[in-house]
């Protein structure tokens, strides 16, 4: 009897996949669905931000409308003519209550210069309210306008006369005057035009109006 072929057991085992090779069959689809429940985190978290961020530029702008609007405002001032800080305060709290504590100092301070700046030219004569208004008018309506030309437009205000209450009102005008020592170059002119447009529009300076900037003197967040 003729032996039959035989194939030998072991050769037809075929071993396992290595541990390895079966860890990343398995975790492979595993990988994905935590790749997309992490890009659904970040999408979340990036929304929320846009929204604060947005919730944010409005209470800012509704607080530099507010501060704008109430220096202009008699029923926020005292007897004497002074800003009435709690009412004033009150009240941008209520147009601004998540954003607005940070800035309510920087508000508050900005009304009452503008009230000051506002004493101190009616304390002048129509003449030197001309003056004034014209000179400063100048660097409000210079697109270009630096810290300089508002510090060169100072001076010449200064020089006009060594009356101490001539002086006095230019040193009060200019007591809100912004730092703009870390701004960038436009935003510092945007600053120094406001801040001149105000003077001059508050001495009825015939080309006060000429100017257009756009920034915002009355609010500046992070100092922006």
């Amino acid at each position: 009897m003729a032996d039959l072929a035989t194939t030998p057991v072991a050769t037809q085992i075929q071993p396992p996949p290595p541990i390895g090779q079966t860890l990343n069959t398995t975790l492979s689809p595993l990988s994905s669905i935590l790749g997309i429940q992490q890009q659904r985190q970040q999408l979340a978290t990036q929304t929320a931000q846009a929204q604060q961020a947005q919730q944010q530029n409005s209470e800012l702008q509704a607080l530099a409308a507010f501060t704008r609007n109430a220096a202009q405002d008699p029923t926020y001032r005292n007897d004497d003519g002074s800003l009435n800080t709690e009412k004033f305060q009150a009240g941008a709290m209520a147009v601004a209550p998540t954003y607005g504590q940070q800035y309510i100092g920087q508000a508050t301070s900005n009304a009452t210069s503008v009230i000051q700046n506002r004493q101190a030219l009616l304390a002048l004569t129509n003449q030197q309210r001309a003056t004034v208004g014209q000179i400063f008018g100048k660097v409000a309506a210079n697109p270009n306008a630096t810290p300089q030309d508002f510090q060169n437009a100072t001076d010449e205000a200064r020089a006009i006369s060594d009356d101490p209450r001539w002086q006095q009102g230019i040193d009060r005008m200019l007591f809100g005057h912004p730092d703009t020592r870390q701004m960038s170059d436009a935003q510092a002119s945007q600053s120094v035009r406001m801040f001149a447009r105000g003077i001059a529009v508050e001495a009825n300076a015939p080309n006060a109006e000429l100017s257009a900037p756009t920034s915002n003197r009355f609010v500046t967040p992070g100092g922006d």
